[in-house]
């Protein structure tokens, strides 16, 4: 009598799982992601000193594209080699290439990693979600954002918290690197 019900059981959870990754507004969990063949893109998890804009620091992500045909984020098309960036701000929420300006010739503390299209996917996803349109201290800052991010495309997690070098102390110290801003 068990027996029945397994079969219907396993056809419902392999549904789910077809669906999960069709919907709109659902991400393909950064794990099935890298099964792909082909990286297109590198993602930093970028954070900074002291600068005169950010008392405490700043974090963002940069994308850059490693392919040999430029790659969409957003409305951005990023040739190849050519590498963008984004954060939250005060004032303006998501912003881009504005680290790009700032930054400018200046190295950076960063960890990277690979992405193929379907990771790239996913972080372009939690770029565009609504809840980054604004920008909240304690709940909705650069250091969220930039986490968050970083998890939708690469499934790893850190603490975010309102300062940025919070989160920079706990990047992986054989990981970390200085990326220089160009």
């Amino acid at each position: 009598m068990k027996k029945r019900y397994l079969k219907p059981l396993g056809l419902l959870l392999a549904l789910l799982f077809v669906f999960s990754a069709v919907l709109p507004g659902l991400s393909v969990p950064a794990a099935a992601a890298q099964t792909e063949s082909g990286n297109v893109a590198e993602i930093y998890l970028c954070v900074s000193g002291f600068h005169t804009s950010y008392i405490f620091g700043h974090a963002w992500i940069c994308i850059r594209n490693i392919s040999d045909a430029p790659i969409t984020v957003r409305s951005e098309t990023l040739a190849p080699g050519a590498m963008l960036s984004v954060s939250l701000h005060a004032g303006v929420g998501r912003e881009f290439n504005r680290e790009m300006r700032q930054y400018r010739g200046k190295s950076v503390t960063a960890i990277g990693r690979p992405l193929t299209r379907a990771a790239l996917a996913n972080a372009e996803r939690e770029i565009m979600d609504s809840k980054w349109g604004s920008y909240l201290l304690f709940s909705k800052n650069c250091t969220n954002f930039s986490a968050a991010v970083w998890k939708a495309a690469t499934g790893e997690s850190y603490r975010a918290v309102i300062f940025p070098f919070v989160l920079k102390n706990q990047f992986p110290a054989d990981q970390t690197f200085s990326l220089r801003i160009e």
